[in-house]
């Protein structure tokens, strides 16, 4: 239910993002692929944002932000680094008030889908704390 974006770290655009991050932005997910980040925040936060993007890839974490994003609505965003092959890129959350996709999406096919992939799949709160796993997943960590 959150906009998730996933940043290049050394170019610092925008390699994938969420349905939610589309919704959240205004835009189709495929034209935010690809823009320059930070973008979507109003001018006063967005020295705040520039900020927790240079705590992730510091500490490799940054904690809740409060910003506010040009449409208006205000946002707690949330960064960590990480190093996949040889790049590293930045996972930059968004979180609003509202949830922005609904929840039925949890109920989903998308969800069943998920739990039978053959790909290690987890989902955690803000805190990393897990809150659901797929098979592949306890699998991989060799938990019952």
């Amino acid at each position: 239910s959150e906009a998730v974006l996933l940043v290049d770290a050394s170019t610092m655009q925008v390699v994938d993002a969420n349905a939610a991050a589309g919704e959240l932005f205004g835009e189709p997910t495929q034209r935010l692929v690809g823009r320059a980040f930070p973008f979507g925040v109003s001018p006063t936060s967005h020295r705040d944002v520039e900020d927790a993007v240079a705590t992730a890839r510091a500490s490799g974490r940054a904690g809740d932000v409060r910003v506010l994003l040009a449409s208006g609505i205000e946002a707690r965003v949330a960064a960590s680094c990480f190093r996949q092959d040889a790049a590293t890129f930045l996972l930059v959350r968004y979180a609003t008030q509202a949830p922005v996709v609904g929840a039925a999406v949890a109920a989903s096919p998308v969800a069943e889908l998920l739990e039978r992939a053959p790909d290690a799949f987890v989902v955690t709160d803000a805190d990393g704390i897990i809150q659901s796993a797929n098979r592949a997943f306890l699998d991989l960590a060799q938990l019952a």
